[in-house]
């Protein structure tokens, strides 16, 4: 994938860089499930996944000619899981569950040039082991509370994890936990949650590399309203919204983390015809830590209306129906276009627009 973020480095030449991946991938699955009786039910299961990284790495190019490279690898990934889970109703209308899950990662990192040589290679090995509990208790029969507390993780770049001047972690730890409320009154349902989440560290988009690096720890908090509305049995409207607070431990802002998005919708199924349209939101957001510099978020509409048969289905759809000119997303970095910026590279924003609006038509036949 050939990519230009910045443009041009500060001597004037390009910037451009094409990023390469070649890899084969094999994974497993199995899950097995066991009613004890009416009120209690036991589940385990594995997940499994290998890599083989044949060649990974990034160049630096013009015009898509080769100049130099920025660091060729072979990588090999190894992923294994294992975890179980119980739910449990002691009594009418209470659920309580707890699950148990442990992750293990070996990886190994070799060097296909002398760049990559320099940077770091190396093999090695993470765990990390993740617990949940959570509660649900049915007040009525149209209304149910509920507890969920839970750790979870992501995984970072193994390159990142041998870099000798900078190595990062391959596992980082995250935990979430939520409070909130179901409720059914008819046709209309209503869903609302409270959440927090606290992860180690934030991962932050760099224009140099068009790529991702870790940076430090955080910590969230929102809240987030679900409805549903079926006036009449081929009719349903829906929307939902969300409000986020969210901070690095030291205070700043997190580039990029929206503080409010929203979506609402119609559909209308009469069979065998469907359509439906849609609008999605996305809230302002700093793009700086001090907040001195934000964007204003988008809204588009899209619609769609499809014929489905007993095994084939036809169907259109029409994307940003307004030709909405909003940025899909947008960045604050250092960039440097010669023609314009006469004294040297400057730090600014850099943005995508939202596709133009955009006709499809399509057939899907099931076999």
């Amino acid at each position: 994938m050939y990519s230009n973020p910045t443009y041009a480095d500060p001597d004037g030449t390009s910037a451009q860089i094409d990023q390469f991946d070649k890899r084969w991938v094999v994974g497993l699955t199995a899950r097995k499930q066991w009613d004890v009786g009416s009120t209690l039910q036991l589940s385990v299961g594995t997940e499994n996944r290998y890599d083989h990284i044949g060649d990974v790495g990034v160049n630096r190019t013009e015009g898509r000619d080769f100049l130099f490279s920025l660091g060729r690898y072979h990588v090999e990934e190894l992923s294994g899981a294992l975890y179980g889970e119980a739910t449990w109703k002691p009594l009418p209308g209470l659920r309580l569950t707890g699950g148990l899950r442990g992750d293990y990662y070996h990886y190994s990192v070799r060097a296909r040039d002398a760049v990559a040589a320099e940077l770091g290679t190396g093999s090695g090995h993470d765990s990390i082991v993740s617990p949940k509990v959570s509660a649900a208790y049915q007040i009525a029969p149209q209304f149910e509370v509920y507890a969920n507390w839970g750790r979870g993780f992501h995984s970072n770049d193994v390159r990142g994890a041998v870099n000798v001047e900078s190595p990062v972690p391959v596992l980082v730890r995250g935990t979430g936990k939520e409070l909130g409320g179901r409720l059914q009154l008819g046709t209309v349902s209503l869903t609302a949650t409270y959440w927090w989440l606290d992860v180690g560290s934030e991962l932050r988009f760099v224009g140099d590399s068009n790529a991702v690096e870790p940076t430090g720890a955080s910590k969230r908090h929102g809240y987030e309203v679900v409805g549903l509305w079926r006036p009449l049995p081929w009719l349903a409207l829906d929307g939902s919204y969300v409000a986020s607070h969210s901070r690095y431990d030291n205070g700043d802002r997190i580039p990029n983390a929206v503080e409010n998005a929203a979506s609402a919708g119609a559909a209308i199924v009469l069979d065998p015809w469907e359509a439906s349209v849609r609008v999605p939101h996305l809230g302002p957001y700093p793009l700086i830590e001090d907040n001195s510099v934000r964007d204003k978020g988008s809204t588009i509409v899209n619609a769609r209306a499809a014929w489905k048969g007993r095994k084939i289905e036809i169907y259109g759809e029409v994307l940003n129906i307004l030709d909405s000119h909003d940025k899909d997303i947008a960045y604050y970095y250092e960039s440097y276009i010669p023609a314009f910026d006469t004294n040297g590279p400057v730090e600014g924003r850099l943005s995508r627009v939202i596709e133009p609006r955009t006709f499809k038509i399509g057939a899907r036949y099931t076999f």
